[in-house]
């Protein structure tokens, strides 16, 4: 390494002596540069690939149906509660039929058989 970095240095020298145009003059390295500033840039974004994309709307698209069927089976689950819960008392109680006499004109309770 240190053997390359002596040779480089003696080219560099050898270039710099055969090529004076190559110097820039000191007057030249004060002047300031006339066109806009230069600013540190970032490097560009690197771009999502199909493929990626493909992917990521895979696994959303999947992720919302996984979530629906969760939550239909949740709604499923606590809607049968409710009736089961409704079934119960219905079962315990008795059933009745209210029947218009016409007669009397008058509604009357009858048990059902």
């Amino acid at each position: 390494n240190r053997g390359n970095e002596q040779e480089r240095d003696r080219l560099i020298d050898r270039l710099e002596a055969a090529l004076p145009q190559l110097k820039t003059p000191e007057s030249d390295k004060k002047q300031p540069n006339p066109g806009r500033p230069i600013f540190d840039s970032k490097t560009p974004a690197r771009r999502w690939l199909l493929r990626r994309k493909l992917l990521l709307t895979g696994f959303l698209l999947g992720g919302m149906a996984i979530f629906s069927m969760f939550t239909m089976i949740q709604q499923t689950t606590h809607s049968d509660s409710v009736f089961e819960a409704r079934r119960t008392t219905a079962a315990e109680g008795k059933a009745v039929d209210f029947v218009l006499s016409s007669q009397s004109g008058t509604t009357v309770e009858r048990l059902r058989k």
